[in-house]
């Protein structure tokens, strides 16, 4: 992932899934960008319209200095 504000990058393992959309497999399977960013959510609840929640340790690696976007993709 990247943080478009200053370019800082890197690679981070997925830990965890949820609250929203546990179960969103276009996004997960399909190359579609998670239905939580656009605040849709399979139970009717809402979202945080988060795509991604960011760790500490990612967070300082990329430069964060608040909640903000950042580029991310899947890769293998």
């Amino acid at each position: 992932m990247t943080n478009p504000a200053n370019g800082k990058s890197c690679i981070a393992c997925v830990l965890d899934v949820g609250p929203f959309n546990e179960h969103d497999d276009l996004y997960v399977f399909g190359g579609e960008r998670p239905l939580a960013e656009r605040g849709l959510s399979v139970s009717g609840k809402g979202t945080n319209h988060a795509g991604i929640d960011l760790g500490e340790k990612v967070w300082s690696e990329l430069g964060m200095l608040d909640n903000t976007e950042v580029d991310w993709e899947w890769v293998d």
